[in-house]
């Protein structure tokens, strides 16, 4: 937290469980005859019986901050089955709260009416629960008092010894249950609670911000353009990693964390979006941020997203996994930022996916700055990366993309390698890879089932490559055709009306060939970057789309105060 706030996030720990022989997860309340029973069952998110999760019910308008703890009389834990059995004789409005404690999901089922009548409350999920920053005006006084959740155990204490700064007015309320509508309240020592918001309900784990209209955060607003004068995007696009490339015009470095930590960016509707910090550089004034874009419309020039930073440093909420998750067919995304001394480093290669197929560093050159944050050299002698056999890779259809500079040509030089054998016969071959030919085109080659001569030999004509220069390349196969682009562009295209065989078993390459088969290396010479692939044939106005927002002088994306 910063200088000047004194946080208390008070949770209710103590848990009195009552295990009865004949009816385990009997949570009773209180002496006196209890007349009303409250059933229900808890599951976890990934749908097994949260067993032993803790159970409170908190009367509907219970202060946390004030009210004694002796008021929640009704708690304990679920069983084996998890579930949880209420005996009591109160009446009124309750809400019922359950949490996990080993995963931390909660989930709280509110306005339960106990009116005497025995109550079956069915089937819940918990779920990963929420955080909200509250943000006070500097026309509100923070003295004293509190914050809290009325109807929950959740509440911040404001010390009255240590105030609230004007550089850091925020209060952090965490571990509240997601989808629930709640209100946030404040209270003094003395007198009533003070509404500040109402009807507030945070998504499962997201981390969201409040404030009143008397304050404002530093922002940016991002625009897009997919009209002719922008990208010049014709179709639709879903769930696309948009690059927001920063320098010091657009964004004061000197007011952020220097890893950007504390950097929020949300949607028009303000949620916040995944997004990854892949570079950073403070001092020098630049970052390249990727975004998980919901749609990229067509024809149109509009305000997509805001980007704001200054009172969210106490998480940092940059993970690759959202953006590039596997649900949208990411089987491996390596941004070639990582470095390390020596070789033979594993796992120094980071796959920004979900699937975690990190690369073992073979290379004896550091990244440097190139085309996205930093990229990587190869010297064409024994550079490589190397990637452990994983069935992420045994996909069907296929993407491949990276920007590429090529530096001699005239010689065999593989890129990407994923099949374990090479040779003349397609019966030989195992898989599937993108190399240089001798020729100087750019191959995207594979084979099909055992027995059959069934091969993909799809090529950009070396007329179309030009060295020393950078270009981005793609390659897709949808098990009836494969294509090559390059810079954006379809190049060529054959028929290819089969499955590809892939096999398991054997290790990756970036830079090399697999397996040498008495010939040379055939290491590549030049440098890669953002290298992507897919289990998913990806459309040639996503593979445009990519291009347009990751090349020098792109006109698709403006950043605006």
């Amino acid at each position: 937290m910063r200088s000047g706030i004194k946080l208390y996030v008070c949770l209710l720990t103590a848990i009195y469980i009552v295990s009865c022989i004949n009816n385990p997860g009997d949570l009773t309340g209180g002496g006196g005859i209890e007349t009303v029973a409250l059933r229900g069952t808890f599951f976890t998110s990934d749908g097994y019986p949260a067993r032993s999760a803790e159970v409170v019910m908190v009367r509907k308008g219970f202060n946390p901050a004030t009210e004694s703890t002796d008021e929640l009389k009704y708690r304990g834990a679920t069983d084996s089955a998890g579930s949880f059995h209420f005996t009591c004789k109160d009446t009124g409005f309750f809400n019922i709260i359950a949490s996990h404690p080993e995963s931390g999901e909660k989930a709280c089922i509110q306005d339960v009416n106990l009116d005497g009548k025995d109550i079956e409350l069915g089937k819940d999920t918990l779920k990963a629960p929420a955080t909200l920053s509250f943000i006070f005006p500097d026309s509100l006084d923070v003295s004293d008092g509190y914050i809290c959740i009325p109807g929950t155990d959740i509440f911040v204490m404001l010390s009255e010894n240590q105030k609230l700064t004007d550089s850091s007015r925020v209060v952090i309320l965490q571990s509240i249950p997601a989808e629930m509508s709640f209100t946030l309240s404040l209270g003094r020592n003395t007198g009533p609670m003070t509404t500040l918001e109402e009807n507030l309900v945070l998504m499962p784990g997201e981390e969201s911000f409040c404030f009143l209209d008397s304050i404002e955060l530093p922002e940016r607003k991002i625009f897009l353009n997919t009209t002719s004068t922008g990208a010049n995007i014709t179709t639709e696009l879903f769930s696309f990693p948009l690059l927001l490339k920063l320098s010091s015009a657009d964004i004061p470095f000197n007011e952020i964390d220097k890893n950007g930590s504390s950097l929020r960016i949300f949607n028009t509707t303000g949620i916040p979006v995944p997004f990854q910090i892949e570079y950073w550089d403070s001092s020098a004034g630049t970052a390249s941020i990727w975004v998980l874009l919901d749609t990229v419309h067509t024809n149109r020039d509009w305000r997509a997203l805001t980007l704001r930073w200054g009172v969210y440093a106490h998480k940092d909420h940059s993970v690759g996994g959202k953006v590039f998750s596997t649900g949208n067919g990411f089987t491996g995304v390596w941004h070639c930022d990582s470095s390390a001394d020596g070789t033979a480093n594993p796992a120094v290669f980071t796959d920004a996916s979900g699937y975690g197929n990190h690369g073992t560093d073979y290379i004896s050159s550091d990244s440097t700055v190139y085309m996205i944050g930093r990229g990587q050299n190869f010297n064409g002698i024994d550079d490589y990366i190397s990637f452990p056999d994983d069935t992420s890779f045994l996909i069907k259809e296929i993407t491949c993309s990276f920007w590429f500079y090529i530096r001699e040509s005239g010689r065999e030089q593989i890129i990407i390698d994923w099949a374990e054998k090479w040779g003349t016969n397609p019966e030989f071959n195992d898989g599937w890879a993108v190399f240089l030919h001798t020729n100087g085109g750019l191959y995207f080659s594979g084979s099909g089932a055992q027995g059959t001569t069934d091969s993909i030999n799809c090529h950009i004509p070396s007329a179309e490559i030009i060295t020393d220069k950078w270009h981005y390349y793609a390659c897709t196969f949808d098990q009836q055709k494969a294509r090559v682009f390059l810079d954006g562009r379809e190049i060529s295209s054959v028929s290819a009306a089969f499955p590809l065989k892939i096999k398991s078993g054997f290790q990756r390459r970036i830079g090399t060939q697999v397996k040498d088969n008495g010939g040379s290396g055939r290491h590549f010479n030049g440098a890669l970057d953002e290298i992507r692939i897919s289990g998913k044939a990806r459309s040639a106005e996503w593979i445009r789309c990519c291009y347009e927002n990751q090349r020098e002088g792109q006109k698709m994306v403006r950043i605006e105060k």
